[in-house]
């Protein structure tokens, strides 16, 4: 189980740094190729307009 707990806290920490590096919608980083798609559509998501 503290490997799960591990692995969860680890993508929390990678979550939040990549929230705070990229804070106003300019990024000051370039994610990898393979999460660039993904990081760019979740900083994008907006929960409202699904809603409607």
């Amino acid at each position: 189980m503290e490997v799960f707990s591990l692995s969860a806290d680890a993508m929390l920490h990678c979550f939040i740094l990549d929230e705070e590096l990229s804070a106003g919608g300019k990024a000051s980083h370039d994610p990898p190729e393979e999460l660039s798609e993904f990081v760019t559509r979740e900083r994008d998501y907006d929960p409202k307009a699904e809603n409607k």
